[in-house]
């Protein structure tokens, strides 16, 4: 039966406790109340950005006689195409016009087959909404099969003010240490941000290549990378540059810790340069965070591996690329301003080195305690500041 690899829930046994609504959800109250002949939604962005919650309060809100005529399907790993389409058909002759589709990435050739969302489904007067956790392989769908037949929704950037207005806390310190997510759980521990990094943007992509019919011709590069388990590596030193313009040149620079180093420079009073153990401290703050120098790397990095990382985390709105004219009378332009998007991404590097710093090694005898603290703050200061001014 097809339910081995779905989870089907009708409309009237959906409720959520969830009252505040993200901004973009009228967005969806909008597709799902007026015509789009043959389009489907998708509601688009990173993992806890609400989209499964948007989807409950919708179906929540529904009157009793709509409810059932509404569906929620929970895709599970290897659900094909062929498995959820015959659930869908039993339950459209079973009078289910609302389709809402969880994980959808999950379907193993939902990247080759997803038209049949709109093709079919949308064409005789459904209503189908999709989301997933490999966001990527989404906007593959909607740029091949399912071009101008998807309206995306987007959830990945929420402000601070509506960050503010959902979870109910109007701290700043808060709003960066949780990587703008919606979680409950505080994001600034490493290992919630390295777990974060690795489901939501390494794997992300990864797992959006894999099951596009054209991986090679979308991330050649981005694979070699991987195969060499060395992506992550490229990607914290990217985002440790703290810079506005990332070239091969910088990446493959030895690392440096922008918070450790920073911070040491910008306090004139003690003089740190003769009490903190630096090249101890850089070394453990670059493990923790999975980093390679250049000639630790087995993958030789190109502009070619740069250019396509960029690219993805573009299209996973990670990354912003600016404009930059050096005259706007002639318009001669200049590098663009290139900025990493996700707060908890970056407040990862403070965490790292603040945890590292706990070590007495770390520290030479003559510091004393009131200084390391100092320190410690300044560092976790100097993070946030820098993103506050981006």
């Amino acid at each position: 039966m097809y339910e081995k690899n779905i989870n089907i829930i009708m409309g009237n046994q959906i409720a959520t406790s969830y009252v505040r609504k993200r901004d973009c959800y009228n967005q969806l109250k909008g597709f799902m109340q007026h015509e789009y002949p043959g389009k489907i939604c998708a509601l688009y962005g990173l993992r806890r950005t609400g989209k499964t919650v948007m989807m409950y309060q919708y179906i929540s809100e529904l009157s009793d006689k709509d409810k059932e005529k509404t569906v929620y399907i929970l895709c599970l790993r290897e659900c094909d195409m062929l498995e959820l389409r015959q659930a869908m058909e039993d339950l459209y002759d079973k009078g289910v016009r609302n389709f809402f589709l969880d994980e959808i990435t999950e379907v193993t050739d939902f990247q080759k087959y997803g038209n049949t969302f709109s093709d079919y489904f949308a064409a005789k007067g459904a209503k189908i909404v999709i989301a997933g956790t490999d966001s990527l392989g989404i906007m593959l769908a909607q740029s091949d099969i399912l071009y101008d037949r998807i309206q995306m929704i987007h959830t990945s950037y929420i402000p601070f003010a509506e960050f503010s207005k959902l979870i109910e806390n109007d701290s700043v310190d808060e709003y960066i240490e949780y990587g703008g997510t919606l979680t409950k759980s505080p994001y600034k521990t490493l290992q919630a941000s390295e777990e974060y990094q690795n489901t939501a943007i390494v794997g992300n992509i990864l797992h959006s290549l894999e099951k596009s019919e054209d991986a090679r011709r979308y991330g050649a590069a981005i694979t070699e990378l991987y195969e060499q388990n060395e992506l992550k590596s490229v990607l914290n030193k990217m985002i440790n540059k703290f810079s506005y313009y990332t070239t091969v040149k910088a990446v493959n620079k030895c690392f440096k810790s922008a918070p450790l180093y920073s911070t040491i420079h910008n306090i004139q009073e003690p003089s740190y340069v003769s009490l903190i153990n630096t090249e101890e401290a850089n070394q453990a703050t670059k493990n923790a965070l999975g980093i390679k120098d250049l000639d630790e790397m087995q993958t030789s990095l190109s502009k070619r591996h740069l250019d396509e990382l960029k690219n993805y985390l573009l299209e996973l709105e990670l990354f912003l690329e600016i404009p930059s004219y050096i005259s706007l009378n002639s318009g001669e332009r200049s590098e663009d301003l290139e900025i990493f998007m996700q707060p908890g991404m970056i407040y990862a590097h403070s965490t790292a080195l603040i945890k590292n710093l706990a070590d007495d090694s770390m520290w030479k005898d003559t510091c004393g305690i009131a200084d390391r603290n100092l320190f410690i703050l300044r560092a976790d200061h100097f993070v946030k500041e820098f993103y506050l001014k981006i």
